[in-house]
Parts: C-alpha cells; structure tokens; sequence
C-alpha cells in the first residue's frame, strides 16, 4: 500500500484534501510541508469543503491564524511561516484550539514540528513541475497509519 498521492492540478489537490477531511475527527492536527506554492492551501479547501464550511479560504500567512466556523466541526488554519518562536502561538492559544473539538491544519509546520506535544498527522508535499505534486504522508503514529489505512487503500 502506498502512502502518497500524485496531484496533477490544484483541483487534484482539493479532492485529495476533501478525501482526507471525510477521514478526520474532531481533535485532528494536520501538519503540511511544502514550499511556497505546493498546494497546502488547497488541501486545506478540501478539508474544508469536507466538512461543509462555505467559507473562502485563504492562507492565513499574514494573520498566522484562520478560523472558520459553520460546518460540522470547526476548522482552524495555521501558518507557521513568519513565527519567529514557538511561543508566540501561545497568544494565539494554539495548544487549547488543538483540543478544542476542530480540526487544525498547520501549514509551514516543519518549522516548529518538534515542539508540537500533540498526536498529529503530516504530510510532505513536494513540487514535481509547474502543476504536479507529490503528497506523501510522513507521521507514523496510530492515527496517522488509521489514516492511511482508509485513504490510501
């Protein structure tokens, strides 16, 4: 079984996020690795969509934080790209929203991933050209293998 998806267009990558979402449940931490422009914030539509939220998204690179509520869970969606310091997310209640019964996507997670104390479930997303994308799932704890399970079968 495979652990990877190759995405051959943005709307590629927005069904694979609204695949993924029909999998989550409440308390999930996504994380999403990629340069700028590989896609984390179209899987984040996706799950979004999953999830029944009408809502536009867009990266929260500027705000660090988008929340949006109105589907059946809430979604909140992280950029850790300008943070300078893992504790600047603890103005941001990053540890309490985790747990608050949403679902959190953290993109530019790779640069504070070692103080995430929370189960989560990563992804690498790795440019191949102008509009293809490898998406590979990295995490190998309970839930993210659960996931693999059902959405790479």
């Amino acid at each position: 079984m495979s652990n990877y998806f190759i995405s051959n267009s943005s709307n590629d990558s927005i069904e694979f996020g609204e695949r993924l979402g029909a999998h989550l449940k409440s308390n999930d931490l996504i994380l999403l690795n990629g340069d700028l422009g590989a896609g984390k914030t179209q899987i984040t539509k996706g799950i979004a969509l999953a999830f029944g939220i009408k809502q536009e998204i867009s990266s929260p690179t500027y705000p660090i934080l988008n929340e949006y509520k109105g589907g059946s869970l809430p979604l909140y969606h992280w950029d850790f790209y300008r943070l300078e310091s893992y504790d600047e997310l603890e103005d941001l209640d990053f540890d309490y929203l985790v747990e608050s019964g949403g679902i959190s996507v953290v993109e530019w997670a790779q640069r504070f991933k070692d103080e995430i104390v929370q189960d989560f479930i990563e992804f690498d997303i790795e440019k191949i050209d102008e509009n293809s994308r490898k998406i590979t799932l990295v995490s190998t704890n309970d839930r993210s293998n659960q996931i693999k399970d059902s959405l790479f079968a």
